[in-house]
Parts: structure tokens; C-alpha cells; sequence
């Protein structure tokens, strides 16, 4: 079932439950399905083309940002009677298909109504009874407020986190590490795991998700983290949440040696690792290590 990503005024279920009844409709939004977070997007305020001068909530392109929201199932005839508030009254809002991560670390696709653009939009300030609308609906859901507060005010938003986990060629001492410490981008490192499984593709490694096993790396705090991303993208052949990719990049949540545990972007090989040998140690330098030794012996003998 195509799954609708709310982030906005549709949060607040007693706002959109009166605006479905002034139309004599029901609300569409069924069943909620757990939180959200859509990659790569931050909030926005701009003009949504009813021309009443007011700011609407909207998303724009931000490399390595996320926007928190609900999942929603919805109901038989929903997403007519959705598209029906959403493009009311002159707005521009249209349907799009998006990739949305859940707690569980699924990627999921949705639907989600925006005018998405590349650059930050011109900034039009909101009414306040709007935007608390759409805070009262984040506060239900337990979802942040941060990003909003700094939206609605026409700032622009801190990053939601500045950290990446990395467990093969792009740790210290490894042979691309150099992306990550071109322009002094890293600002620590801490060794961490994730809970994973890992595979040999001859030469580098690749993770895939799983419950049983966890994989040794490197937490990596960096300045400057679009830029960091953007060049980690090229890298590991990241174009977008397909098959046609050779990783994706997603977020886990990764157990520092301190004790503590924080969210961190990863990237995971998007098709099936079946096909690879399992590294079961989940430590790519032992590995190699053992690997060289075992080619050592093989030619002395």
C-alpha cells in the first residue's frame, strides 16, 4: 500500500479533521504508520501561489539534512480527497514520490505533496496561527520542533547531525580516507560499531543491515558535511534509493566505545550481498590483514 509522508499542517489531526468536515468529507489519513525521516530535505516558508502574501511550509534539496514526519495509511478514495485539499484554493502543491527511512531502518517509498527545488527558495514569512498549527501537530507525534522554529523565521537550519560511520576503505589509514580529510573536513574519530553484516567485494567492503551481528569502523565527525557527502556520494556510486546504485546511503544507529550511541549516515550496498563471501569478524583490517598473511604463507611455501 503507497504510503503518504505528512510533515506540515496535515500533523495536526484535529486542524485537518475540521477542514475535511467544512467540505463534508472524512479524513483520508486512516492509520498512522510510525515516524519518518526523509533524507536529503529541509524545511522551508515560501510562496505557495495563492498569492495572500503568507508563507507556506514546503521542502528544498540539502544534501546530508532530513525532515521529520509521520507515515499514514490512507483510507479507500484517500489520496483523491487529499489531492483535492492539497491543490485547493490556487496552491501549487503536487504529488511526488520520495524515500522515507523508518526507526526500523527501512526505506520505504511515500508520497509526499511539495514544490521541491534545488536552491533555498525566497523566504516568506509565515502566519504564526499557521505555524503553530504545524508544531502543535509535531509535538503529538513526538516529532522536532528545532527545524521549523529556525524555518519559520527565514534562517537557515542547523544539520541535523554532522557525523558519518565508515568501516572499510575510507577509515584512517585506508586508501580513500583522504576524501574524508580533504579541506581539514575531520573533526574526530572514535572507534564505534553498527549492528551489520559485512561482505568482501575484492578490494572493499560492503554492509548490509542486520539484527545478529555488528561490524567494526569509525564514527567521523566533519565540517563541512555536504561537501564531505557530496564527494562520499561519487564515491560509492550513491544516485538515489535504486537498484542502479552501488550503495546507498542511509542512516543507522551506531555504538560508540564511550558507551554512548548517536545516528550517523553509512553506506550500505544496495543489492544483494548473496553473492559475496561474509566477512564474519565485521572488521575489514583484520581481514585484509589475515588475508595478506594467508598470501604470504602461500608464497614462501
Amino acid at each position: 500500500m503507497e504510503l503518504y509522508f505528512a510533515y506540515g499542517a496535515n500533523l495536526n489531526k484535529r486542524e485537518c479533521e475540521r477542514w475535511f468536515r467544512s467540505q463534508g468529507l472524512s479524513n483520508p489519513l486512516r492509520k498512522s504508520c510510525g515516524r519518518g525521516r526523509l533524507p536529503d530535505m529541509e524545511l522551508c516558508f515560501d510562496d505557495d501561489g495563492t498569492g495572500d502574501g503568507r508563507g507556506t511550509v514546503n521542502l528544498h534539496f540539502r544534501r546530508g539534512q532530513w525532515v521529520e514526519g509521520q507515515l499514514f495509511e490512507l483510507s479507500p478514495f484517500g489520496w483523491e480527497v487529499l489531492n483535492r485539499k492539497e491543490s485547493g484554493d490556487g496552491r501549487c502543491c503536487s504529488p511526488t514520490c520520495v524515500h522515507v527511512f523508518r526507526d526500523t531502518g527501512e526505506v520505504v517509498e511515500a508520497v509526499v505533496y511539495a514544490l521541491v527545488t534545488e536552491g533555498r527558495p525566497h523566504f516568506v514569512r509565515p502566519a504564526e496561527a499557521y505555524t503553530s498549527v504545524i508544531l502543535e501537530g509535531l509535538d503529538a507525534f513526538g516529532l522536532s520542533r528545532h527545524q521549523l522554529d529556525a524555518a519559520k523565521k527565514g534562517h537557515v537550519p542547523p544539520l541535523m547531525i554532522d557525523t558519518v560511520f565508515v568501516y572499510g576503505t575510507l577509515m584512517q589509514g585506508q586508501g580513500n580516507h583522504g576524501l574524508l580529510a580533504e579541506g581539514a573536513s575531520v573533526e574526530s574519530i572514535t572507534r564505534a560499531t553498527v549492528r551489520a553484516d559485512m561482505v568482501d567485494l575484492g578490494g572493499y567492503p560492503a554492509a548490509f543491515r542486520t539484527e545478529n551481528s555488528q561490524i567494526q569502523g569509525e564514527l567521523i565527525r566533519v565540517r563541512r558535511l555536504e561537501q564531505v557527502l557530496r564527494r562520499l556520494d561519487g564515491l560509492e556510486g550513491f544516485t538515489g534509493y535504486h537498484l542502479d546504485s552501488l550503495y546507498h546511503r542511509v542512516l543507522a544507529l551506531v555504538d560508540v566505545e564511550t558507551g554512548l550511541a548517536c545516528d550517523a549516515w553509512i553506506y550500505l550496498l544496495a543489492g544483494s550481498w548473496k553473492n559475496y563471501p561474509v566477512i564474519a569478524s565485521g572488521d575489514w583490517r583484520g581481514h585484509r590483514r589475515a588475508l595478506n598473511a594467508m598470501k604470504h604463507c602461500t608464497n614462501s611455501g
